[in-house]
């Protein structure tokens, strides 16, 4: 099989893996006043493995947790983090303000189960 032809389903049942999870999250690289240019958050060449969260409960042991608050009014909806929209005008600007909150604080709690693997292709 060539490399382009391997996917995420591939590899987890020939490593015996729950779950696989390819990161696709983008970043614009540019300034704001220059036009956007889209780029990948993650670089190509790395891969983390590791343990995550199979369940709510504390004592199961993971590389990390995402802790979130919801006094701004924020929520959890499955596995969807609903965030508080706000729109209000700037009159010194003369633009339209659009905010979304919410307050998230992600800690590594076992960094033993996950590594990180660089070079890969």
């Amino acid at each position: 099989t060539e490399q382009a032809n391997v996917t995420a389903e591939m590899l987890q049942e020939v490593l015996d893996l729950d779950k696989i999870v390819v990161a696709d999250a983008i970043k614009n690289t540019n300034n704001i006043a220059k036009p956007a240019s889209i780029a990948s958050l993650f670089p190509e060449d790395q891969v983390f493995i590791g343990r995550t969260a199979s369940s709510g409960d504390f004592k199961d042991p993971c590389i990390g947790r995402l802790f979130h608050w919801g006094g701004d009014g924020s929520r959890i909806q499955g596995e969807k983090l609903i965030g508080v929209v706000e729109q209000y005008e700037e009159p010194q600007t003369r633009k339209q303000i659009i905010r979304v909150r919410h307050e998230t604080d992600p800690h590594l709690l076992y960094i033993e189960m996950g590594e990180l693997l660089t070079g890969v292709r």
